[in-house]
């Protein structure tokens, strides 16, 4: 991930909560196949149409107690969607 765009990305979510820990980033593409493979392949940003999205899973805090969000964002750093989310249940130690 670009520097400019981890900036970006962590004023966002400064703003949004008061603290939070990065669980999960994920890089989404979306587009036709072959911008798709052009962006996986890396080449410079200005020769790709296909859109980037982030995924990020982080436990945060807002005003009161940490919970789990989800949140996407796209390639400049602009919240699409937050999603507040509680961890499914698990039969297997998790550390």
């Amino acid at each position: 991930m670009e520097k400019n765009i981890q900036e970006k990305i962590k004023n966002k979510l400064s703003k949004k909560f008061k603290k939070y820990k990065f669980k999960k980033i994920q890089i989404q593409y979306k587009g036709l196949e072959e911008e798709v493979q052009k962006a996986i392949l890396q080449l410079p940003r200005n020769e790709i149409k296909a859109s980037i999205f982030y995924e990020i899973v982080l436990k945060a805090k807002k005003e009161k107690g940490y919970a789990l969000y989800e949140v996407l964002l796209d390639e400049k750093g602009q919240i699409l969607k937050e999603l507040k989310f509680k961890p499914a249940n698990s039969d297997n130690f998790e550390f």
